[in-house]
């Protein structure tokens, strides 16, 4: 299955997801009204929680998130596009604008 990539701003909520598959995905959620909390869910609802990335770095082949309970996360691109990895990381770095230590961008 080739990756899935959405960028949604409704109504003040931006979302970034990726998925690989309905249990493979990673979603970000930030909102204009509470700009230093970012929502992150990885592949379930359960996993979800705030701001609870320390590291997150996106490269061509995927993305590499250091949890703030120093958890590794990998997730992988299959046959994105560059357009569609441009369209990605310019989500994630408009959700990370006030907190972008955070995140790293490899082009």
């Amino acid at each position: 299955m080739t990756t899935e990539i959405s960028v949604e701003s409704i109504d003040g909520v931006l979302s970034v997801r990726t998925a690989n598959g309905p249990r493979d995905y990673i979603l970000w959620q930030w909102t204009e009204s509470a700009p230093h909390d970012i929502y992150v869910e990885f592949n379930n609802s359960s996993h979800g929680e705030y701001n609870s990335i320390d590291e997150c770095t996106v490269m061509l082949d995927g993305v590499h998130i250091v949890t703030s309970d120093q958890d590794l996360i990998h997730f992988y691109f299959d046959g994105i596009s560059q357009a569609l990895y441009s369209k990605f990381s310019h989500g994630l770095k408009q959700i990370y604008a006030f907190v972008p230590d955070i995140l790293a961008v490899l082009d």
